[in-house]
């Protein structure tokens, strides 16, 4: 699921303009976030991810590929901002839709049971 920034606005509609603010802001980074992990999924998957190379010792050595550190420090981040934000939305009452179960970290699979995102 792309986040939109129309996603949200019958959210951020019966929010406080304090509250709003902040929580446009998260969901900006959140959007940005996102195309970044899809860049960052898509060079992952394309090369391999541990990368060897030499030292300045003529030693090789293998290290972690560079773009998954960032997809790891970066998918860490955008869980925080999911959780961030979800505390600056209305509470709903009824049942979610289907973007707030994605901030909060569930998808509903068929049938009954959950998956923790």
């Amino acid at each position: 699921m792309l986040l939109k920034k129309e996603m949200f606005s019958a959210m951020l509609r019966d929010l406080p303009s304090e509250r709003k603010c902040v929580a446009e802001s998260l969901i900006e980074t959140l959007i940005f976030m996102q195309h970044t992990l899809t860049d960052l999924s898509e060079k992952i998957e394309a090369e391999v991810t541990i990368i060897s190379h030499m030292n300045g010792n003529k030693v090789e050595t293998m290290t972690e590929n560079p773009a998954l550190k960032s997809y790891n420090n970066t998918i860490r981040n955008f869980s925080t901002t999911c959780r961030t934000l979800t505390q600056y939305l209305p509470k709903e009452s009824e049942e979610e839709d289907e973007l707030m179960q994605f901030l909060k970290g569930r998808i509903k699979q068929r049938g009954n049971s959950e998956e923790t995102v």
